[in-house]
């Protein structure tokens, strides 16, 4: 039996992440669609403010899970806990090791590429208060994503990131590279030539029946599967 699941989400944003893994495990959950208006995070359908919000996850980001009156904020957490519903799936790694290097993975991806690479490109004033160094910070983002991902292709040696089987970090990998392609304007070709282990990667995670099904909920399209975009 499942504990009743809140999703607190934005199409687009890292909450494809749980979102994806929730149908991958067939864990039912209910989804709060949030949208980002004014510098806040509310409910789309003017159902919780930015305020109610908050008082669930304080950094007013998603994603965020409500389990009863439990909040759970942060990516490598929400994830972890969804996969330990469905502990048979083995997708926290199959042993010790694997186990290991799935969190070094999550912690890494969100501290670094998520929290500190693509923050530079689209929220530099993170970084500092001074007007004519926003511009330098935002190129200085993108040229540490594409380091970034290129520790990412370095690093992948079977068919997912951990191993030969599917993890939680494949989830995550496949939003994050998303992210490249359509939101910073790398194109398929700089893609495959660049980071050919890492395209494969994606292009097997779009081919999984819940990762097209979180598609289109959040309406986004295939772009590294057949049919996509790019």
């Amino acid at each position: 039996m499942f504990p009743d699941i809140l999703l607190y989400g934005n199409d687009g944003s890292c909450s494809f992440v749980p979102r994806a893994l929730l149908n991958e495990l067939e864990i039912p959950y209910q989804i709060v669609n949030l949208q980002y208006e004014a510098g806040k995070m509310e409910a789309a359908d003017g159902s919780l403010s930015n305020e109610e919000y908050k008082r669930i996850n304080p950094s007013g980001y998603v994603p965020a899970l409500g389990i009863g009156a439990t909040a759970i904020t942060e990516l490598p957490a929400i994830c972890a806990f969804i996969a330990r519903l469905a502990p048979e799936r083995g997708v926290l790694g199959t042993n010790p090791i694997g186990q290991a290097k799935v969190d070094e993975w999550m912690a890494w991806l969100s501290g670094t590429l998520h929290g500190y690479c693509f923050a530079m490109m689209w929220a530099p004033r993170r970084f500092t208060e001074d007007q004519d160094a926003v511009e330098s910070i935002r190129e200085q983002g993108q040229k540490v994503v594409l380091e970034c991902y290129e520790r990412i292709e370095c690093s992948m040696s079977g068919g997912s990131a951990v191993g030969d089987s599917l993890t939680v970090v494949d989830f995550a990998l496949y939003m994050f590279g998303r992210w490249g392609t359509l939101r910073i304007g790398l194109a398929k070709d700089h893609m495959q030539n660049n980071y050919p282990k890492y395209t494969q990667l994606m292009r097997e995670m779009e081919s999984r029946a819940s990762v097209r099904r979180t598609l289109d909920e959040h309406s986004l399209a295939v772009v590294f599967g057949r049919g996509g975009e790019v």
